[in-house]
């Protein structure tokens, strides 16, 4: 046996030494300097990564409007679209006033080039505003698309084009005054702001092996690693710097928010992020947008924000539990029949927030929110109404915030990212004219996580969190974020992180996205620092060379 053991380790000497001779010989064939190009990759591949998600153009001729080449990092896109329109000063008064409600106003005067641009839109709400005799020929065109959520006619002739309230659920209403307009958009706009918390779901019955997740479940996992990995995350002195720079090029032209980005500048103090979340400004937009699309390069920019209302929220639930066991909490919305529905198909299951949840103590105000007038058709009344058993669920943060918020009427609590909740039941409440969606906190999500991180632990020996949340972005197809992840953790990593690994899995994002001569240099790098390490890293090797061999196959 010692013989035969000692012959195997030999020939697989033998295997590694003429494998790392062929992977040498076909990064010469490539053509590629390794030094340069990984060591500059820091630099132009971020600056790559944030071009497609977050690069601000250079200043426009009139900064009023935004160009729909830019980003947006709202939630909610404004558009304008009128054949007639000119750049009257009266065009120009609206266009400012539109833009201190929701900063993100396109306007739009040619048709086909309105639709095109709705149809590209992914992440965002659309409120379309647009005269009479335009909304004849578009709306037909863009009712059914996802995007839309409310419409506006703006017209001289309300009498004319009344019969569109009834054709068109999406139709808020029909104006004839500019000002009525602008306080009917304003509205809306700050409606759906409270209501555009992303939810995932996470059917324990149809996973066969936690780590073998579909999309949605694997995002309900991935927001049970992240305040774990966000936390951790480096936030250097020129952290607050940087978000207020970004900021500022993004608010470029809009007074409001460049006054409160000054208010913030000066006057920001960790114990005061409640304050500053509850404020609904800049930041309040900002932060949710990207906790809801799961933005790494967003939340890159705000993690110290973050973190500091993680904590703070921690620290307030610590109180909390001292004074309570049970306690019941509730939130008013509308939603869509298909929001709806959806909670419907997922009654047993658990639920978790992609985000911070804001919710009241008070049933009256949540209900009273619940039922505000609505001149949409196609939403519900509904009412969240969530059972918080301290005893049971020690994992679950959530504070009274009340003390601490521009609105303290509304008895504010506001839950901690990624709180779980199992839909116990939906009922529909006909004496309150409403849907009732009972919920109780739950420590599963927690229990997911682990569960997770114990599967991968076992099957792939990964015992490093920071690889295992990049992966799970690999994992839900998000490859420019997990790129932009792995680089920002390598940038940032000050010798403490396996930088092979890195390079391997940043390599495997470039083989998901198809790059295969970027995944042949990154996977190539990781190999040779793994066989170059002493004691020399055969075992972890194999990845990198797996990885290599399906570039071969996918090239083929």
């Amino acid at each position: 046996m010692v013989e035969g053991s000692k012959s195997w380790k030999k020939n697989i000497k033998h295997l590694f030494s003429n494998l790392h001779s062929a992977l040498i010989h076909k990064l010469q064939k490539f053509d590629f300097d390794a030094d340069s190009s990984i060591n500059n990759s820091s630099s132009s591949g971020s600056a790559a990564t944030s071009t497609k998600s977050g690069a601000i153009p250079a200043p426009l001729n009139v900064p009023l409007v935004v160009s729909s080449q830019s980003p947006n990092f709202e939630g909610i896109t404004l558009i304008w679209y009128d054949p007639r329109l000119n750049t009257t000063d009266d065009t120009k008064q609206t266009a400012k006033e539109l833009r201190e409600i929701n900063n993100y106003v396109i306007f739009h005067s040619d048709q086909l080039e309105c639709v095109d641009y709705i149809k590209s839109v992914r992440d965002e709400k659309i409120f379309l505003i647009t005269s009479g005799k335009a909304a004849s020929n578009i709306l037909p065109e863009t009712i059914q698309l996802k995007q839309i959520d409310s419409i506006f006619i703006f017209c001289f002739k309300i009498e004319k084009y009344q019969d569109l309230l009834q054709k068109y659920d999406s139709v808020v209403g029909v104006y004839s005054d500019r000002s009525t307009l602008i306080n009917a958009i304003k509205e809306n706009v700050d409606l759906l702001q409270k209501q555009l918390n992303a939810f995932s779901f996470y059917n324990e019955h149809q996973e066969k092996a936690t780590r073998d997740l579909s999309q949605e479940s694997a995002e309900f996992i991935w927001f049970q690693l992240f305040k774990d990995v966000i936390l951790r995350m480096s936030a250097n002195n020129n952290a607050k710097e940087q978000l207020i720079q970004f900021c500022r090029q993004y608010y470029r032209g809009n007074q409001k928010e460049y006054n409160n980005i000054d208010q913030f500048e000066s006057s920001y103090r960790s114990d005061k992020c409640i304050y500053w979340y509850t404020r609904e400004t800049f930041l309040y937009k900002l932060v949710n947008k990207a906790l809801r699309t799961e933005d790494m390069a967003q939340l890159h920019i705000f993690r110290f924000f973050i973190v500091d209302l993680s904590l703070h929220l921690a620290k307030l639930n610590k109180k909390n539990r001292e004074k309570d066991k049970v306690v019941m909490l509730y939130r008013g919305l509308k939603l869509e029949n298909k929001e709806l529905n959806r909670l419907k198909q997922n009654e047993g299951h658990l639920i978790s927030t992609n985000g911070f949840l804001s919710i009241s103590r008070s049933k009256q105000v949540a209900v009273k929110f619940a039922l505000k007038s609505a001149k949409r058709t196609n939403v519900v009344s509904t009412l969240y109404e969530i059972e918080c058993n301290l005893s049971e669920s020690k994992s679950i943060v959530f504070a009274d915030i009340t003390n601490y918020s521009e609105f303290a009427a509304e008895q504010e609590v506001l839950f901690d990212l990624g709180s779980t909740f199992k839909i116990q039941s939906i009922i529909e409440d006909k004496q309150l004219k409403l849907f009732v969606v009972k919920l109780k906190a739950s420590d599963h999500g927690e229990k997911m996580a682990k569960e997770y991180i114990e599967s991968n632990r076992k099957v792939n020996e990964e015992t490093s969190l920071d690889i295992l949340f990049g992966k799970l972005l690999l994992q839900m197809g998000k490859y420019d974020q997990s790129l932009n992840y792995f680089e920002n953790l390598l940038n940032e990593s000050n010798g403490k992180v396996d930088v092979a690994r890195i390079y391997n899995e940043i390599g495997c994002a470039y083989l998901c996205k198809g790059e295969f001569k970027e995944a042949h240099e990154y996977i190539c790098r990781a190999y040779i620092m793994m066989i170059q390490a002493k004691p020399c890293r055969v075992k972890d090797s194999a990845r990198p060379l797996t990885n290599m061999a399906n570039i071969y196959l996918r090239k083929e």
